[in-house]
């Protein structure tokens, strides 16, 4: 068995979209394929999850193209707000 890293599991429900956020901040690129098959979501779920990300207030940025891909504005600190109950 491979040691795996919080972002390698897979998580259930809702934390799907928690679990998205980490792993775009843990990277500095990534895609809709990429992040649909880590999830077990499609591509089209992916692309709500990050609208519902963006409009509480984190800067989800896409570009399109062969080096295209999405990311998040380095200038993004996750604060204690995403951390209560």
């Amino acid at each position: 068995m491979t040691k795996e890293s919080a972002c390698d599991i897979i998580i259930a429900g809702d934390f799907k979209i928690f679990g998205m956020l980490l792993t775009i901040l843990n990277k500095e690129k990534t895609t809709a394929k990429y992040l649909a098959d880590r999830y077990m979501i499609s591509p089209r779920t992916v692309y709500r999850y990050l609208d519902i990300l963006n409009l509480n207030g984190v800067p989800i940025m896409t570009k399109s193209g062969k080096n295209g891909g999405i990311y998040i504005l380095n200038s993004f600190k996750l604060n204690n707000l995403y951390f209560s109950i």
